[in-house]
């Protein structure tokens, strides 16, 4: 008579793949399958990148409440980090809306009229920075990717608005 499958539970699936006794069969670890399924996933991505030509941008325009440098010194991190974290997801839903563009090398320039002075906008900028290299648009927020980061003052733009602009500087030679 043949032997009947046993069906095992979530958590005894789990302690069974902790105990590493799956692995007398495939020689692989869950973790060895995890990366692998990572690493075809990374490279079905590579082959549809739209890779950012010289003069390409993104373009962001923020209307929230802005944080400052000033504030950011002055608080503790415990005070300081919530508002970080409001801006940076705000600036995460305005960046999933545009066309994804992979960058080689960027400028980020940043356009306020805002209460701040330009130096106390750099509390703006490195969310936004730090989003590009997290959703993967930049490799890294370096001075070898991001050689330039320019604030300007716009008194034409509405009371309380930034435009953030990452702009490709030598185009990729795998873009079309």
């Amino acid at each position: 008579m043949a032997k009947r499958k046993q069906v095992l539970s979530i958590e005894e699936s789990r302690k069974l793949v902790n105990s590493g006794a799956h692995k007398k069969k495939s020689g692989k670890t869950w973790n060895d399958v995890v990366k692998a399924k990572e690493l075809e996933a990374e490279q079905l991505k590579k082959e549809t990148i739209n890779y950012a030509k010289k003069g390409d941008s993104l373009r962001v325009t923020f209307t929230d409440k802005c944080i400052g440098m000033n504030e950011m010194k002055s608080n503790h991190w415990r005070v300081f980090k919530p508002k970080y974290d409001k801006v940076k997801k705000k600036l995460k839903q305005l960046i999933k809306e545009k066309p994804f563009l992979k960058f080689t090398e960027m400028e980020i320039v940043l356009f306020h009229n805002t209460k701040f002075d330009t130096g106390n906008l750099s509390a703006m900028e490195k969310p936004f920075t730090d989003l590009l290299v997290e959703m993967d648009y930049i490799f890294d927020d370096a001075p070898k990717y991001v050689p330039n980061v320019l604030k300007m003052y716009a008194k034409d733009l509405p009371k309380g608005t930034v435009i953030f602009e990452a702009r490709e500087l030598i185009g990729n030679n795998l873009a079309a």
